[in-house]
């Protein structure tokens, strides 16, 4: 089914080799250097109560364990319990979900705006270190704007390979039975390693034309933005 199942897989340790909790987000084996066996991007399951699925972020080997550091976004958690049913997979497996979903911020240079009764969501996956994702956002009657140029958190942190990379991604703002605008999303990791660093609007050929609360219009109630981006994680 594409699923290599942990148990016997280590003839160093005794069976079964079981990892233990360390956070909502790690986990550990001890005694052991597992940091080649879960490269960035594998997938594993394992069950407590429920099944659940997660992307390996990071293997670190330190003071002889080696700790996991992992992510499903909002879908799951590791919990403060025994983990049972431990398996990895390097590539597609049967039952692993396509995406997760995952609660992104909206941020801006000056005063923050606040989603209100809005509605921001997002999803992502991983394909060895390569992190697709999409954030949808509408705003709401109770939706406040703040100030200064927009950008929207990262599932994953970025990349900081150099002084020069960056990545593109497409977004689409709209304004409600007006107006439609093409964006760039500009991630520049070096920067901003856990958010975009600018959308900038694509009508306009001036690429300080960011966006913010009054541009490319007034942003307001019914009014959404949409985009997707693919880029390296750290």
């Amino acid at each position: 089914m594409g699923w290599i199942q942990e148990s016997g897989a280590w003839k160093s340790i005794p069976e079964p080799l079981v990892p233990v909790y360390v956070s909502t987000t790690s986990i550990r084996f001890s005694g052991i250097d597992l940091t080649s066996i879960f490269p960035k991007g594998t997938r594993i399951k394992f069950t407590q109560t429920v099944i659940k699925c997660f992307y390996v972020v990071s293997a670190v080997y330190s003071g002889g364990n080696t700790t996991l550091t992992l992510f499903a976004g909002s879908d799951f958690s590791v919990s403060n319990a025994v983990i049972t049913n431990f398996n990895y997979s390097h590539g597609l497996a049967y039952g692993f979900p396509e995406y997760f979903n995952y609660s992104p911020t909206w941020l801006s240079s000056g005063t923050q705006p606040n989603i209100g009764n809005g509605t921001i969501a997002g999803r992502c996956n991983l394909i060895g270190r390569k992190c697709s994702m999409a954030v949808k956002l509408n705003a709401g009657s109770t939706t406040t704007y703040g100030s200064g140029n927009y950008s929207i958190g990262l599932p994953i942190n970025a990349n900081p390979f150099d002084q020069q990379g960056a990545w593109f991604g497409i977004a689409h703002i709209r304004d409600t039975t007006v107006n439609s605008y093409p964006c760039i999303v500009h991630l520049e990791p070096n920067i901003n390693a856990d958010r975009t660093t600018y959308i900038i609007i694509t009508t306009v050929p001036n690429n300080t034309l960011n966006w913010t609360p009054t541009a490319p219009f007034t942003f307001g109630n019914g009014d959404f933005f949409w985009m997707s981006l693919s880029y390296e994680i750290y």
